[in-house]
This record gives C-alpha cells, structure tokens and sequence, in this order.
C-alpha cells in the first residue's frame, strides 16, 4: 500500500491593512468640492453662496456623478473579491477646481490568479458605471431645456477644444476666441442618439442646455470612454 500525501494547500493572498477613515474622509471631501462644483454650474449660483444654496444648487450634480464613480468602482472591488484578489476601497480623489473631482481609483493588492480574473475585474466597472450613467442620462435630458442660442455664441467665441480646432482648420483668427457662450459638450453617437430619442430634432439655432444630472452623466459617458482606451494600467488594457 502507498502512502498518499495530502495535496499541499494554497492559502489565499493575505490581505492588507484597512483604512475605513481615509476612505471615508476622502469620499466626504470629494462629496464636498463636487457640491461646490455643481452649485457654481446650477442657477442658484446667481446668490449668494449659503449653505443652504451650496446644498440645494449643487446635489443632483454631486450626487450623480459620485453615484456614477462610486458605482464604477465598487464593480472592479467586488469582482476582485469575488476572484480571491485582494483590492482596497474606492479612493475618491478631490479637486478644488473644475468638476470638483478628478474620480477614484483603488489598489489591487496582489496578483491576478489567472487572465479571466483581469478580464473580469477590468470590465466590471465600465459596465458597473455605465448601467448607472445611461438612466441617469435619459433623466437628465429629461429635465432640460431646449433654448434658442445667442447670436454672439456663433461668433468668436469657442466654447470647447474641438471649435477651436475648427477654427484653425479653416483659417479663422484666435485673437475672436473667448470664454464667452455656451460650452458645446460634443456627442458620441450613444449621446447624440438618446438626445434624438428623449429631446427630439432640435429647431434651427436651437440646442440643449444640459440639466445638472445630465451633465454629471455625460461626464460619466466620458470617464468610461477614456477608461476603455486599450492602454496601460486603464481598465481597456486589463481587458486587452
């Protein structure tokens, strides 16, 4: 009679130290600069900045776009889990400027056990976020308005990157640019085609002014986008 060994048993990667109020903390501030952000970007901005007009002003954005990052997050941190790997809470990273917020992020702690754990694990967010950045962008176009525009916002002023190429390309002079006008957020064909669906043809010298919900998810559209670039650490070159 043999002897029969015991196969040799592969105890999960240990796990590292948990930093719930750093976490917490940053997800607060970060909750904080979104407020201020979107309170700069709502009507109430036209008073004076009490806290109950910070509040009021700025939340549907706020809470939209950290729903969104939060969402996309926590699909990479339970996959990972879900695959033995050992991933830290989201941290959400603040910004005093802009949208208030430059996303979140978390640390993978030790190795992937196999490619269709990365597959997994790097696909899981953009789909997490974006299940919850489409409802939120049908909402918000909802919620909008359709405005005439001002004749001055077809003039000099170029109100995003991709007009200022345009004026390149077709000679005009830099010396009219301005800051002056609507932002033209721009479209990919998702965003164009739900606008056509929930706003409709627009009238001739007409446009969509984007409400707080539905900018927070045209960001959302955006961050997943640049995610799926197939590069790098990006979640697109864990997919690849």
């Amino acid at each position: 009679m043999e002897d029969v060994l015991p196969r040799p048993h592969l105890a999960p990667a240990p796990r590292g130290r948990s930093r719930p109020a750093l976490h917490a903390g940053l997800f607060l501030l970060t909750a904080a600069t979104t407020l201020w952000a979107g309170f700069l970007l709502s009507p109430a901005a036209e008073g004076a900045p009490t806290l109950d007009r910070i509040v009021a002003g700025g939340l549907p954005f706020s809470a939209s776009l950290l729903g969104i990052l939060f969402c996309h997050e926590m699909g990479h941190f339970v996959l990972a889990r879900r695959h033995g790997v050992d991933a830290t809470l989201p941290y959400f990273i603040p910004s005093p400027v802009g949208i208030g917020t430059f996303g979140a992020v978390i640390r993978i702690r030790s190795a992937m056990p196999s490619r269709s754990a990365a597959f997994d694990i790097g696909a899981a967010g953009p789909l997490a976020g974006f299940a919850v950045a489409l409802p939120l962008l049908i909402w918000g176009l909802a919620h909008s308005e359709v405005r005439a525009l001002a004749a001055a916002a077809h003039g000099g002023a170029y109100g995003s990157p991709f007009e200022l190429v345009r004026a390149l390309l077709a000679g005009r002079p830099l010396e009219a640019a301005g800051s002056d006008g609507p932002m033209v957020m721009g479209d990919s064909l998702l965003t164009w085609l739900v606008a056509r669906v929930v706003v409709g043809p627009l009238p001739p010298g007409h446009d969509v002014f984007l409400h707080p919900v539905a900018f927070a998810a045209w960001l959302g559209m955006l961050v997943t986008a640049l995610n799926l670039i197939p590069a790098g650490q990006l979640d697109g070159g864990h997919v690849l």
